[in-house]
């Protein structure tokens, strides 16, 4: 009986591989992409590629028009190759306040509220939140700083509420 039942199993394994074929499909996995020269490094500066500390503020530090002093924002490229772009293109992706077109809000986790963080060119040109057209800087071979102003913006027909605050956005550097 031992007999049969091994053969009967030997059998069926035999039978087994034997159903077993070899499946082939056309290609359905493909990978693609672009490898390119990066024209230039970027500097890491504290946690992030720029940090602004705006210290402490109160009421009586905002212009009638509701914007407190700048601060500078500073961009660092190193090693750059002005032969591979002599261009970059700067724009910043964010949440805006509400009212604010372009002004960055602050977190939802902040203490503070009734403000927001505006950025401008060096000459007062605004760079909006969002904005596609971003800064356009001149890139030369070697070290570059991409120099900003930041500055709070109290939001009109919001009241000014103390206590820490914090924004954040998204920076995208394109090469031209």
């Amino acid at each position: 009986m031992a007999k049969r039942q091994a053969l009967l199993h030997g059998v069926a394994c035999i039978l087994c591989g034997a159903l077993i074929l070899p499946v082939s499909a056309a290609d359905n996995l493909h990978f693609s992409g672009s490898l390119v020269a990066s024209p230039c490094t970027l500097t890491m500066q504290g946690t992030g590629i720029a940090e602004v500390d705006f210290s402490s503020l109160d009421s009586s530090d905002f212009t009638p028009d509701g914007q407190s002093a700048r601060k500078p924002l500073v961009f660092e490229l190193t090693d750059c190759d002005s032969a591979l772009s002599n261009g970059v293109q700067v724009t910043f992706t964010g949440t805006e306040a509400t009212g604010m077109r372009g002004i960055l809000a602050i977190d939802s986790h902040s203490g503070a509220s009734g403000i927001g963080v505006g950025i401008e060119t060096l000459s007062g040109a605004p760079v909006g939140m969002n904005d596609e057209e971003g800064a356009i800087f001149t890139l030369v071979t070697g070290n570059n700083a991409l120099n900003l102003n930041a500055w709070v913006q109290r939001l009109p027909g919001e009241d000014l509420v103390p206590g820490t605050f914090f924004a954040s956005a998204l920076v995208t550097f394109e090469y031209l």
